[in-house]
């Protein structure tokens, strides 16, 4: 076992990811079509940016959604090849691809970029804002009343923005690889999640009991 932060291993994962990335555009010289590569680059590359530019406007927000604790070895192994260089394969097959972008694939994953990215933020800062003013309370307002993890959805898409992009979405896996393992990770824990939140009184239960717990399908309603 090893005593490690949570959010100082996640941020060595995104070293990894963006200089996978960069490695893969040197290897294939910026890729084998004229938009995907830059595509790709400009969707992975931003997010990557606005990973570490919320944690300068948040300081609080990573050590208390990834905090320090103890993890094996191979825990640790396991999660940085996944999360590091793993979460950069669907950057490998845009690079490969020898299929230009359709038009299809790029309004498709720019918008999922978008609005995931847009639904991710505002869950991220209305959650650290409620529980700066109300340490401990279950946040039910705002963006959760759609969805009571409505920060995941956000990123589910914004993933999902990555493996359309790739053009592999039709023939490869691995391709999924960054959107299926973050929704292991954030399914995993559901059920504890749940069950914290059900322990805050009448109003969180009532709160658990009448809210999706990750799709916000009242967005539209």
């Amino acid at each position: 076992m090893v005593r490690i932060s949570g959010i100082g291993l996640i941020n060595a994962c995104k070293v990894a990811t963006a200089a996978s990335i960069a490695a893969f555009a040197f290897a294939f010289k910026g890729g084998r079509t004229a938009l995907r590569g830059p595509l790709y680059v400009a969707l992975h590359g931003s997010y990557l940016g606005w990973w570490f530019v919320h944690q300068r406007l948040s300081p609080t927000w990573g050590p208390t959604v990834f905090p320090t604790s103890d993890m094996p070895i191979p825990a640790v192994a396991l999660v940085f090849l996944a999360i590091g260089p793993g979460y950069a394969l669907p950057g490998f097959f845009a690079f490969r691809s020898t299929r230009e972008v359709g038009a299809a694939e790029l309004v498709g994953s720019i918008a999922l970029f978008a609005w995931g990215s847009l639904l991710n933020c505002a869950g991220d800062f209305y959650k650290d804002g409620a529980k700066s003013a109300k340490p401990g309370a279950t946040v039910m307002t705002g963006p959760f009343r759609l969805a009571r993890h409505i920060s995941w959805f956000g990123d589910w898409m914004r993933y999902a923005s990555f493996t359309l992009a790739s053009g592999a979405a039709l023939s490869n896996p691995l391709a999924y690889l960054p959107l299926a393992f973050t929704m292991t990770l954030n399914l995993s824990s559901l059920a504890q999640r749940r069950e914290g939140q059900a322990k805050r009184g009448a109003a969180a239960q009532k709160y658990i009991a009448s809210t999706p717990a990750v799709v916000p399908v009242r967005l539209l309603f």
